[in-house]
């Protein structure tokens, strides 16, 4: 039988009594929510989990509580309005209020102080755990379940060809992500740390010592399997190691500089002369940002200048064109600061002795140091009319790119995949780190070095956005055979050389052999 403080009580027994409800939620995360149905908030100072000042709201409404005396689920669901104030829509869609610990009680207020507070106890009525969520316009309901619901939870291990553990845990012994390099400490040999500066490495022992005394960092080489030593009198020796975690941010793609060249290395028929009517590049949002912008040459024939390239008009007579004499011949333009360029084309000649067959188009920030960044070779062109858009081959960031699968996944392009071998992160895990996808976890289907991409099982709830950061951990595909059953072929051994702590049993007989009957086995009695 319940009991409750005296005071607590005699607000129970009056006719009219200052009782509220309130409601804390708190996330897998730590986030802690702390509401009220009372029409102001209320401070809570009952010496227990209770605590806190709880906000006064409208948008929790519980349902009739379930209570049994046996051991059956005791349940009830809480419906919450979004109100992008106390919980977000963003929040909810991306589940991160799944497994929540949710407290309910019932409290008596004391007006008397100007202060409302808890002055005379609580009333307990629920402890549980946020299980299924439905969600429909603006507003979201939850089933809350009782602890006695993991009392149906059927614990135990399963024996199988599939491992376990999961990649990380303490019983697999993989570390994924090291600690933070500190000064004045004893390592041992296979101990992993990373830079206090994430640079995208892990860094193993492989000679036992201490780190230095003076809390001076070593300059670690991120070269892979180059070794790194202590400064000072640290004597611990690292190597350096793919990292298991890849940090990025979405980025535009295209290439970021201030000064583009149009090199045209051939003409149809090869001849001595280039003509270009008109050469635009785009930005992200589409604008041309050559238009108009200043222009220099190889050199050009009188009353051709290069700047009739980059002027807007593809009539007539105007178009540059390089002097008579012999390739390769280039036109530059100067856009006046560094802005990221997505795509280009051209309005070709006539004339098929002028016209451009190979050109390779080069980008640089200083106009001294210059990087290629889209080449085409024997690549004819219909005369007078404009190119094709081409995208620059160089992107200095992850992209997202479309998909034309189904059903659609989110694909993310980046160069610095490209380090990672194909499925390196299969299986494994992308957590989008801010935006609007912020908290959410995604399975990753794949990566890809050809194309530089990796790809999700599913798209994202919310467009992904630039700046948008995520964290891509590699995964693991749990097993020790390969495919075709060879044995220490599966990513146990072969991507971790993990093999001893493999825990599960990869040699057991299918169903098909179980319940097969005879003639499942022969023996050889010869």
């Amino acid at each position: 039988m319940k009991t409750f403080t005296s005071a607590f009580q005699t607000q129970l027994d009056q006719p009219v009594s200052t009782l509220c409800a309130c409601m804390k939620i708190v996330r897998p995360d730590g986030t802690t929510y702390l509401y009220t149905n009372h029409d102001k908030d209320i401070v809570v100072n009952s010496s227990e989990t209770y605590d806190g000042t709880y906000i006064s709201t409208y948008s929790f409404i519980p349902t009739a509580f379930k209570f049994s005396s046996d051991l059956a689920i005791d349940n009830f669901d809480l419906t919450n309005v979004i109100d992008d104030i106390n919980i977000t829509e963003i929040e909810v869609v991306n589940n991160l209020f799944n497994g929540s610990q949710v407290w309910y009680f019932t409290a008596n207020y004391d007006t008397s102080t100007g202060e409302v507070t808890v002055t005379d106890g609580i009333n307990k009525v629920f402890y549980g755990t946020i299980g299924n969520i439905s969600y429909t316009n603006k507003k979201y309901t939850a089933e809350v379940r009782s602890i006695s619901a993991k009392l149906g939870k059927k614990v135990g291990h399963v024996f199988g060809k599939t491992c376990r553990t999961t990649l990380g845990s303490a019983k697999c012994g993989i570390i994924i992500e090291p600690t933070v390099w500190t000064f004045n400490t004893a390592y041992e040999v296979g101990d992993y740390v990373k830079a206090s500066t994430y640079d995208g490495r892990r860094y193993k022992c492989t000679t036992a010592g201490t780190s230095n005394s003076a809390d001076v960092e070593p300059t670690w080489d991120t070269i892979i399997n180059n070794t790194t030593n202590e400064a000072g009198d640290g004597t611990c020796v690292w190597t350096t190691k793919d990292s298991y975690v890849k940090e990025e941010d979405v980025q535009p793609k295209g290439v970021w500089a201030r000064y583009f060249r149009f090199t045209v290395d051939a003409t149809h028929t090869s001849g001595n002369s280039a003509n270009i009517y008109e050469w635009q590049g785009l930005n992200n949002a589409g604008t041309n940002v050559f238009l108009n912008k200043p222009t220099t040459d190889s050199g050009n024939f009188s009353g051709y200048p290069s700047s009739l390239a980059v002027d807007g008009s593809t009539g007539g007579n105007d178009y540059w064109r390089s002097d008579d004499t012999t390739m390769p011949e280039w036109i530059q333009v100067d856009i006046g600061a560094p802005e990221i360029i997505e795509r280009y084309r051209y309005f070709t000649t006539s004339g098929s002795a002028t016209r451009p067959k190979s050109w390779t188009i080069t980008a640089s920030l200083n106009n001294v140091d210059w990087f290629t960044i889209d080449q085409h070779i024997d690549d004819s062109q219909t005369a007078y009319a404009w190119t094709p858009y081409w995208e620059f081959t160089y992107a200095d960031g992850p992209v997202l790119t479309e998909t034309v699968e189904s059903p659609s996944r989110s694909i993310i392009e980046s160069p610095n995949f490209a380090d990672y071998a194909d499925d390196f992160f299969k299986y494994g895990t992308l957590e989008w780190t801010s935006g609007n996808n912020n908290g959410a976890l995604y399975e990753i289907k794949r990566n890809q070095q050809t194309p530089e991409t990796i790809e999700l099982f599913l798209p994202t709830k919310y467009s992904i956005q630039i700046g948008d950061t995520f964290k891509a951990t590699v995964g693991c595909n749990r097993q020790y055979l390969g495919s075709d059953g060879t044995i220490a072929t599966g990513d146990c051994q072969t991507k971790y050389s993990n093999a001893i702590n493999f825990r599960a049993e990869p040699f057991i007989p299918s169903e098909d052999i179980l319940i097969g009957g005879s003639g499942v086995f022969e023996r050889d009695e010869s």
